[in-house]
């Protein structure tokens, strides 16, 4: 029970664990101490398996601010509209050197997009529990896009690997402590070669299951992840600063 509630505590909070969940388990060790069957223990368990994941939208939507929103949906908004011009830009160059992520997609746009929206995220003024929610919820929503826009399993599973690695890298490096520990992070070259390094990391698998070149990082996509880095620096300069002065 002591394990369940750090559970609960950690990804709902304080406040649904003690009106939802407290009460609940104080049932269910009760009614167990009665009927200890196996139907038993299974109608409880699935009662609080089915009550977690009821709660998940209440726990991550409830109480966003308005201008977080707005916030998130301009970066995902304007980072898509670079990402894919981007790619036009130097379309020619990604015909020849990169087979498969020619004409630019969804799949090959969102690497773009997703870290400057989980970095966001990370640094938004709400709960741990709640931004840890609202990344996840993001994350799958960013892997429903790509697996629709795939045209092969091997492409959706290889670009799902692909938004998590870029989810988990934005969530690390929007740690607001991150900007205190270490203050060569903010150093300028740091800020785009991080992001950049990163979505060229993602596409390691893509071209795994297109067969390209693992090594291979010259050419086009290159440029497209460094004109995206830069980006990214400049668009969460603001974000970290603020995020570390609260922290102060």
């Amino acid at each position: 029970m002591k394990r369940l509630i750090r559970i609960v505590d950690s990804w709902y909070g304080e406040g649904i664990r003690r009106r939802v969940f407290e009460p609940l388990l104080a049932d269910f060790g009760s009614d167990l101490q009665r009927d200890r069957s196996l139907p038993a223990r299974a109608r409880w368990w699935w009662a609080l398996v089915s009550t977690f994941i009821a709660l998940w939208p209440r726990a991550t939507f409830s109480e966003l601010p308005n201008p977080l929103i707005a916030d998130l949906l301009a970066r995902a908004i304007a980072f898509g509209a670079v990402g894919f011009g981007l790619q036009w830009l130097v379309g020619g160059a990604a015909s020849q050197h990169y087979p498969g992520l020619w004409p630019p997609s969804i799949a090959t746009t969102l690497p773009i997009v997703v870290i400057p929206v989980v970095w966001r995220i990370r640094t938004a003024v709400l709960a741990l529990y709640q931004r840890r929610l609202l990344t996840i919820t993001v994350t799958a929503m960013f892997i429903l896009l790509t697996v629709i826009a795939s045209q092969a399993w091997s492409l959706a599973i290889a670009n799902t690997i692909g938004v998590v690695l870029l989810s988990w890298m934005g969530w690390k490096a929007g740690d607001p402590d991150r900007v205190l520990r270490s203050p060569s992070a903010q150093t300028w070259w740091f800020r785009i070669v991080a992001p950049a390094s990163a979505i060229l990391i993602a596409t390691w698998p893509l071209k795994v299951a297109l067969g390209i070149r693992l090594l291979d990082t010259l050419g086009s996509y290159q440029l497209v992840a460094y004109g995206a880095g830069a980006l990214i620096a400049i668009c969460t300069r603001h974000t970290d600063h603020a995020a570390a002065a609260r922290n102060r």
